[in-house]
């Protein structure tokens, strides 16, 4: 019974030890939520983009980044997933993920959590290079995207 015992001490304890272990591991710089920011007049705002086929959906362009995965999110595609092996560090706090479209990664504000989020295709084009903001800390307004005012409607 003693054995029974200590026995499920020792687990108890491996398993505590192990969860403690994954909670304690550091959160990459990167690794969140990253909203696109586009600057305006009155300065940057997060547009809630209406999917082409549906107005009532709207979502933000996003990276989402969570353990090895990256996942870009528009409001004209399918979410692209893609699952990196590596991250290669070029600076400090510069990264680049050498996957199916590179992604880089740069501080353009780290006390305001903006980040310059550059996008490849596989042979070195740019697709995107643009600023994003941690979801978390964003402090600019989020406003729903309109394709066409009324006025450019009423002239079709």
């Amino acid at each position: 019974m003693k054995n029974i015992v200590k026995l499920l001490l020792v687990a108890v304890c491996v398993i505590s030890c192990s969860m403690q272990s994954k909670q304690g591991m550091p959160k990459k710089v990167y690794e969140t939520i990253w909203m696109e920011l586009t600057e305006t007049d009155s300065g940057y705002v997060v547009y809630n983009y209406p999917d082409l086929e549906d107005d009532n959906f709207k979502t933000p362009q996003k990276i989402v980044l969570k353990g090895d995965s990256i996942i870009w999110i528009t409001y004209s595609e399918m979410p692209i997933i893609d699952i990196f092996n590596s991250v290669q560090e070029l600076a400090d706090e510069e990264y680049f993920f050498p996957v199916g479209n590179h992604y880089k990664f740069e501080w353009s504000d780290k006390d305001k959590h903006i980040a310059k989020w550059t996008i490849y295709y596989g042979d070195e084009r740019i697709l995107s290079n643009r600023l994003y903001i941690d979801s978390v800390y964003n402090i600019y307004p989020v406003i729903d995207y309109k394709w066409f005012d009324d006025e450019v409607n009423n002239n079709w």
